[in-house]
Formats: structure tokens, sequence, C-alpha cells
């Protein structure tokens, strides 16, 4: 026969309560796991969507680059691409790609699409590219530095909406999701691209 004394029913009920908290907590942790995980891919999923449609509007802005169905307007320095002072050849050039809205009868107003800054010195090239939507935001960055071989050395893009970056990549390596954040660089990118857009509104008027 056993006898339970008073003291092993309350190590009992002590233990129980241990296995009970103990559960509750390991339900607890995964509950919060899994909403860290549902929260995380619902996020990868919302930055995925606005990279897509970022990427989509610049795709269509190269095309219509490339069909020469944008007006144009150049600055080059060096056009001849002489040696300059110091001896090495340099030459400096900006293109702005705009379009008017027709819809407008009078003074319709001018849509900056895209900017290319190029500046080449004998043995580099170093290249920048801005696209902007049709409410004057800057959407999109691509910058370029390469020797005279073409071979590429460095390579950043960032796609931006809202004034964040939404996605970035350093030589074609995407970079969005790790602990780098170019918030500091993409407001640089973003006032450079505000001044070039004024410097382009002032050779219109």
């Amino acid at each position: 026969m056993f006898f339970v004394t008073n003291i092993d029913f309350e190590r009992s009920k002590k233990g129980v309560l241990i296995e009970i908290n103990e559960a509750a907590t390991m339900s607890y942790l995964k509950y919060v796991f899994l909403l860290s995980v549902l929260v995380c891919c619902s996020t990868l999923k919302a930055q995925n969507e606005k990279w897509f449609e970022i990427e989509k509007e610049c795709s269509y802005i190269n095309a219509q680059i490339e069909k020469g169905e944008f007006l144009l307007n150049e600055l080059k320095i060096n056009s001849n691409r002489l040696a300059l002072r110091d001896e090495e050849y340099a030459q400096y050039w900006e293109k702005y790609f705009y379009m008017y809205d027709h819809k407008i009868a009078v003074n319709p107003s001018a849509f900056l699409k895209a900017i290319i800054i190029k500046t080449e010195r004998q043995g580099t090239i170093h290249y920048k590219e801005y696209m902007y939507n049709n409410d004057g935001q800057c959407i999109y960055f691509n910058e370029v530095k390469q020797n005279s071989k073409n071979a590429v050395n460095e390579r950043l893009r960032i796609y931006i909406q809202n004034g964040q970056p939404v996605r970035w990549f350093k030589n074609d390596a995407d970079v969005t999701y790790d602990t780098e954040k170019p918030e500091k660089l993409t407001l640089t990118i973003l006032q450079t691209a505000q001044k070039l857009k004024e410097k382009f509104i002032k050779q219109l008027d």
C-alpha cells in the first residue's frame, strides 16, 4: 500500500504547473515565430510588388529611349574628344529625355523621363542614370564604373518609391534584405535628381 503525503502531493502539483508553464511558453514562442515569419513574408511580397511596378515603368522608358520616342536635350563638353590641359583625354555629357503632355492645349507641361550623365576619362568611364515617373519623382538610379575595356568594376542600382528605397543591388547582387540600409545614399540621390530636374526646367524657359 502506498501513501501520498501532503508534501508529495504539493510537489506533484508544482511539477504539473511547471510542465504546463513550459508548454504554454513553447506555444507562445511558436506563435511569435510564426507571426514574425508571416509578417516578413508579407513585407517581402509588398516590396517585390513595388519593385515590379517600378521595373515595368523603367523598362517602358528604356524602350522609348531606344526607339527615339522622347525629345532629347544634350550637353556635351569636349565633343571632339581631344586631350585637355593634363594631356589626358576627357569628355562629359548630360542627356535629358522628356515629353510633353499634349492634353493641355496652352503651355503643355514637360515630363522629364530620364537623365543620363557620363564622365569619360582616359581609361575609365563613370555612368549615372536617373529615371522619373509622370509625377516628377525619381524612381530609379543606376551607377556604373568601368574601365576602357568596358569591363564593369562597380555597379549600383536603387529602386525608389515615395522617396524610400524599395530594392537595391550592388554588382547585380540583391542586397535589399541585408543589414545595409541605403537611406542616406537614397536621400543624396534624390537631392541630386531634384537639382538636375530644376536645371532641366531652366533649359526650357
